[in-house]
């Protein structure tokens, strides 16, 4: 497990660094917002990797930058300390910040590149340690006789078939089963599903992926340059984007050819409600959306984004998905893997569920969303889950979802 401390006191880039970071490798994150909680912090958990923001307006200056490096290091000396620069950042103050100790650079937006080398400098990333792991057996597997080579084969054959038999008549008996797939990308922010697809948002290169909902194939892709996509909502003509970093809404027309994605043409961009939208949900000329920084669900007419109807406080720490079935809204939450069922009128807290492939906690689930047959979920260890409503275990004592 790799101790990261991270100083930003941009709640929303601590949250996007951190996501980025846990792809890499087992990650234990202590986060701050001002230097002087940080160095005690440093001082105290002795984190293998620091990141800091020399854009903090308590280390603006040339020597506050230099001593703020300084301090990290003599507190926790092992430490290696890498500083996170903006647009517009002063090449002074990053000069200053690597003379004093910092290891590495990287910019914002965040690229993975850049995070993975980085990181690397420390310690190994989870592919790099995956591949040593496979070496290792490799090189550990002991030898087998001609004759127990063959038994092998023999037995790997017959449960082969074995399954295959069982996987057959479950698909007979249980038309409504579940299913997993394996995505692409590492940085995903969310997933929007409708009849025709699943449409995957990647915040760091800025694609929307497009996969068949039953083989998940990928069939179309879009890349743009005007939003940073942290939330991505599509209905039969209309797609959008929600851009959490400008805090705007980015509204295009679909083309009428395609049933997918492209081609679509950009027409409007709208200021969000909130500083920060992270999710986006379409319900006919309603407009739902979150955001992490006030922490409420807006709800918005199509036809006048200029006016919030009535907005809700949300119930969890860190949602990652809002969608709506038979009339309920669920709304998701990555800290604690839980799924939230709101009534329909006001969002009141109805129940709370999780699903059995994150009751375990073993991994995060990062994505959430709903075609109106089926419940689909991503989740950090690289698979999108199609669930059968029916496997929602409802959980009684709130206190769970702790």
């Amino acid at each position: 497990m790799t101790k990261i401390l991270i100083i930003d006191d941009d709640k929303t880039m601590r949250q996007v660094l951190m996501n980025s970071l846990s792809s890499l490798c087992e990650t234990e994150f202590i986060e701050s917002e001002e230097m002087k909680s940080s160095v005690e912090l440093a001082q105290k958990e002795k984190p293998e990797i620091i990141f800091i923001d020399i854009q903090l307006p308590e280390i603006s200056e040339v020597n506050a930058v230099r001593g703020a490096v300084a301090d990290l290091k003599k507190a926790s000396p092992n430490s290696n300390v890498v500083v996170m620069e903006g647009i517009g950042s002063d090449e002074t103050l990053l000069e200053s910040a690597m003379k004093s100790g910092a290891s590495s650079k990287i910019s914002k937006p965040f690229r993975m590149e850049e995070l993975r080398k980085a990181v690397e400098k420390t310690i190994p990333t989870t592919e790099n340690m995956q591949q040593v792991k496979k070496e290792a057996k490799k090189a550990k597997a002991p030898s087998i006789g001609k004759t127990s080579r063959y038994s092998y084969i023999l037995i790997f054959f017959t449960l082969a078939v074995l399954s295959s038999l069982v996987f057959l008549i479950k698909s007979r008996l249980f038309r409504d089963s579940g299913a997993s797939f394996d995505f692409r990308s590492k940085n995903i922010s969310y997933i929007c599903i409708n009849s025709d697809a699943v449409y995957v948002s990647d915040w760091m290169d800025y694609g929307i992926y497009v996969y068949d909902k039953n083989n998940f194939k990928l069939i179309d892709a879009l890349n743009q340059d005007k939003a940073q996509p942290t939330a991505v909502a599509v209905d039969a003509e209309n797609f959008w984007i929600a851009d959490s970093l400008q805090g705007f809404f980015f509204h295009f027309l679909k083309s009428r050819e395609k049933k997918t994605l492209p081609q679509v043409t950009f027409k409007k961009e709208h200021k969000s409600p909130g500083p920060s939208p992270t999710g986006v949900y379409l319900d006919g000329d309603i407009i739902w959306s979150y955001d992490i920084h006030t922490k409420k669900i807006y709800k918005q007419k199509i036809d006048n984004l200029l006016v919030v109807i009535t907005s809700y406080d949300i119930p969890v720490e860190n949602p990652c998905g809002f969608t709506k079935y038979k009339k309920h809204f669920y709304l998701a939450d990555s800290k604690t893997n839980r799924i939230f069922k709101m009534s329909p009128e006001d969002l009141i807290l109805e129940k709370i569920y999780v699903f059995p492939e994150y009751e375990k906690k073993d991994y995060r689930l990062i994505a959430f969303g709903s075609d109106g047959k089926h419940f689909w979920s991503a989740s950090e260890n690289g698979k999108i889950y199609r669930h059968p409503p029916s496997a929602l275990r409802s959980i009684k004592n709130i206190s769970e979802r702790k």
